[in-house]
C-alpha cells in the first residue's frame, strides 16, 4: 500500500511540473518577443538631434541591404539590420531610386524610407559621371 501511495504523489508532483512547462515556455516567449519588439522600436528612431547633413550617393543598382549598411557607415541611422527589416516589412525593397540624397542624424528609419522611395533627392547636388565633361 505504501508502495501505490508514494506513485500516486510521485504522480501528482509530475503533473504538476509537467503543467509549469509550457505555462514557463509562454513566458520566455513572451519575454523575449517584448525584447525584439523593444529593440526593434528603439532602433527606428532618429539617430541623433543633430542638424548636421551627410550626403548619400546611391548609384543605380544598389540593393536594400547595401544601402541601409552605407547608411549605417554614414551614421545616419541607427541600425542597418532593423532598417532592411523595415524595407522588408513594408515592401519597399524594390522601388528605391537612386541619386543624391541629404540626410540628417535626426531623421527616423520612416522618414529616410520615404524620401528614398519617392526620390527626394538633393536639388542642389551635381553629378559628373566618368569621361564626362562640363
Amino acid at each position: 500500500m505504501a508502495k501505490f501511495k508514494l506513485n500516486r504523489q510521485y504522480r501528482r508532483w509530475f503533473n504538476q511540473k509537467l503543467l509549469m512547462l509550457p505555462i514557463a515556455l509562454v513566458l520566455i516567449a513572451v519575454v523575449a518577443l517584448g525584447s525584439i519588439g523593444l529593440w526593434y522600436t528603439s532602433n527606428l528612431r532618429p539617430l541623433s538631434n543633430s542638424s548636421k547633413e551627410v550626403i548619400v550617393t546611391v548609384p543605380s543598382g544598389m540593393t536594400a541591404t547595401q544601402i541601409s549598411k552605407l547608411l549605417q557607415e554614414k551614421q545616419v541611422i541607427r541600425s542597418s539590420r532593423v532598417f532592411d527589416w523595415y524595407m522588408k516589412l513594408h515592401n519597399n525593397r524594390i522601388i528605391i531610386r537612386a541619386g543624391g540624397y541629404k540626410f540628417k542624424p535626426s531623421y527616423g528609419v520612416e522618414d529616410i524610407v520615404n524620401m528614398l522611395v519617392n526620390g527626394d533627392v538633393s536639388a542642389d547636388l551635381v553629378t559628373i559621371f566618368p569621361e564626362r565633361t562640363l
